[in-house]
């Protein structure tokens, strides 16, 4: 069975050797990890010494997906589609936003909409233009018949929208500039339309769509406002990909329980990455064994960081056993391993995932 198959099988919840697995690791930790494993140093190493079961697909449109990764960087500065402000460690994506090169996560330096003033002459990225999805194509060629391929469709609507705004200039204008973030939202939308049409074009087995929706506890805004703004717009981005037969992932961190039924009807697949320290695991797994296949779990902000490599054993064992319970899991981190995480709890968690996802039924 092909890692590909693997995962297909267990979103269609049909029968498996075992559960399929992903560890994800930041750019700037993979030498300090590969040296400690004794492997050689690149990214392709440790991705099959974790035996990970999914590879990323990228458009060029957003460069915080791949600023780290000098290959598809060069690529998008020849095509125009990113520029770098090497003087302020920064580099502008196809929307014009500025992303910090020296943060090890995704950090908005720039904000073109800052003004309000500034949208009269703002020119939206066209979703067409040539070589967005060269990279996207480039993956499913290479690693399509082994891999499962996920499309990455990170930045959606909210987190595009308040990275042209900023985020305390945006949140404010849902309440005092109503009409603006209507128009915003559907031109966004528009955008990522098409080009979800172009991800299905390009072969992707699946998309995974990003939008932080959740704080520690609860949304950053009241239910009511989400359905209003985001769920039917995200519905329309959906609906391109049910159409082609292809599942949804939807990757948002926090406590997203409140909206969670609402994101099942319209046509989710995979959530991601269910921090436990947001949502509890044991809670997700009586409601929406069913309905939804879970895909993280393992804690990254206490258990990896801050405890021992037992620890990591036993937070592995408990995941596998609630969230795959009835074998709709795909065993993983909540978020990706970073440089606060200790070698010898990466170790044990590589370990871990490789025997727990063994027990399954």
């Amino acid at each position: 069975m092909t890692h590909k198959e693997r995962v297909i099988r267990t979103i269609k919840r049909e029968s498996i050797d075992f559960l399929p697995s992903q560890i994800d690791f930041t750019p700037s930790d993979v030498k300090r990890i590969c040296t400690y494993l004794g492997i050689s140093e690149s990214e392709d190493a440790l991705h099959k010494y974790a035996d990970n079961h999914l590879i990323y697909a990228y458009s060029l449109s957003s460069a915080e997906e791949y600023m780290h990764n000098q290959r598809v960087l060069d690529y998008a500065l020849k095509h125009n589609l990113a520029r770098v402000d090497d003087e302020h460690h920064v580099i502008f994506d196809q929307w014009g936003v500025g992303w910090d090169t020296e943060s090890e996560g995704v950090w908005v330096a720039v904000h073109p909409l800052a003004d309000i003033a500034a949208y009269k002459d703002y020119q939206f990225p066209d979703p067409q233009v040539p070589h967005l999805m060269d990279e996207v194509e480039r993956v499913v060629h290479e690693y399509g018949q082994e891999y499962f391929i996920l499309g990455f469709q990170h930045i959606s609507l909210f987190e595009r929208a308040w990275a042209l705004r900023g985020y305390e200039n945006f949140m404010m204008d849902i309440y005092v500039n109503p009409d603006f973030v209507q128009e915003l939202l559907d031109r966004i939308t528009d955008y990522q339309v098409a080009c979800a049409k172009r991800f299905v074009a390009a072969g992707v087995d699946g998309v995974r769509i990003g939008d932080d929706y959740g704080l520690q506890k609860g949304l950053m805004m009241k239910p009511e406002t989400w359905r209003k703004l985001f769920k039917p717009r995200l519905a329309k981005i959906y609906a391109v990909y049910q159409e082609a037969g292809l599942p949804v992932f939807q990757h948002s961190c926090g406590d997203i329980s409140s909206i969670l039924p609402d994101l099942i009807e319209i046509g989710l697949s995979v959530i991601h990455p269910v921090q436990p320290l947001a949502m509890s695991i044991e809670e997700l797994a009586e409601k929406y064994a069913d309905r939804l296949i879970f895909f993280g779990g393992i804690d990254t902000q206490q258990v990896l960081p801050y405890g021992s490599p037992e620890k990591v054993r036993d937070a592995t064992r408990r995941c596998v056993q609630i969230l795959g319970s009835k074998k709709g899991y795909i065993v993983a981190p909540s978020q990706e391993v970073m440089t606060d995480v200790p070698l010898e709890n990466v170790a044990a968690l590589i370990s871990a995932v490789k025997e727990f996802r063994l027990q399954i039924g």
